[in-house]
């Protein structure tokens, strides 16, 4: 089984157009399982988690933790609120588009600047 290498945040006098915003963009879009979910999402709105794991392949593990982080970062929205959800309550679960954009647009700035064309 691979490692994964933990981010190495740059020093910022070496960096300082590098942002938590951005690091977590990475960490977001840099993940081929959390990809997975959020495409998935895009084509099949309002999933259950059911649903998702059979659409990708994930495990139910790995799929949980893809979706803790994508809704403690705003990506994916769940039709159950947070202070809500329990056993036998099954959310479903959609993409944040508005969110991704932002995300993006944070990593294409750093990448090519903030006057760069789309």
């Amino acid at each position: 089984m691979a490692i994964m290498p933990k981010m190495v945040r740059p020093d910022s006098e070496f960096d300082s157009e590098w942002s938590d915003a951005l690091e977590m963009a990475i960490q977001c879009f840099g993940s081929g399982p959390k990809d997975m979910v959020v495409s998935y999402l895009r084509q099949n709105p309002a999933s259950f988690r059911s649903e998702i794991a059979e659409g990708t392949g994930l495990k139910a593990g790995t799929l949980q933790n893809q979706i803790d982080d994508l809704l403690e970062w705003g990506v994916i929205d769940s039709d159950i609120p947070t202070d809500k959800r329990g056993r036998g309550r099954a959310s479903r679960y959609s993409v944040n588009r508005e969110r991704v954009l932002v995300m993006l647009e944070t990593m294409k700035e750093y990448l090519l600047g903030r006057d760069s064309e789309s």
